[in-house]
């Protein structure tokens, strides 16, 4: 306890000062998986372009930045199942947690990201054979992510490259996990732009 409590009062003794920081921008990536349930087994691949919203509120303390970072983007979604194309979606990903900056030259931070909840819910999606996905079905899991902040007054400037893992997969309300037999090599990656201005 009083290790903690020392450890807090260092930190506070340095030149310290929080700031919240909201910004919007565009993203792009992908969502891929292997049903292994079809003879031959069906590659499900979708590229995904769209906008977000990102909030961080921040503590920097000298050159280290605290942080909680939460986002949310809209996105549309060009899938293919097999050999079968031409279907569409679209999704909502939302997605917070921790983050850790380092400071450098005081006008640019390099940012690493903890999501302990990544949501990928989909809110429609074409019935056709192409689509593996229906309206309401939802990818939830974790994530990692990883990027660069340019410091320029009031303003920012960040782009990021996430990594989400998904723990369950709902399809047609059933919740299948992704350690099942039935997927493999799940995989959502997203790389966001944002900008926006730090209070």
């Amino acid at each position: 306890m009083k290790f903690s409590a020392l450890i807090i009062i260092t930190l506070f003794s340095f030149n310290s000062f929080a700031g919240f920081e909201v910004g919007l921008g565009i993203n792009a990536g992908f969502v891929d998986f292997t049903d292994t349930t079809t003879t031959p087994e069906d590659n499900y691949s979708s590229l995904d372009v769209g906008f977000h919203l990102k909030t961080r509120a921040i503590m920097n303390f000298e050159s280290l930045a605290l942080g909680i970072t939460a986002g949310r983007s809209w996105n549309n979604s060009a899938q293919s199942k097999g050999a079968i194309s031409g279907s569409t979606s679209t999704y909502a990903q939302t997605y917070y947690g921790p983050s850790i900056g380092y400071i450098v030259n005081g006008n640019a931070r390099i940012n690493l990201e903890y999501y302990p909840y990544a949501s990928h819910k989909y809110t429609y999606a074409d019935d056709v054979s192409a689509n593996y996905f229906k309206t309401n079905d939802e990818i939830l899991g974790k994530g990692y992510g990883a990027g660069v902040t340019v410091l320029d007054g009031g303003f920012f400037y960040e782009f990021t490259f996430q990594v989400f893992t998904p723990d369950t997969v709902t399809l047609s309300e059933i919740e299948v996990d992704t350690g099942d037999p039935t997927f493999d090599k799940v995989g959502v990656n997203m790389t966001k732009l944002s900008m926006g201005m730090i209070f």
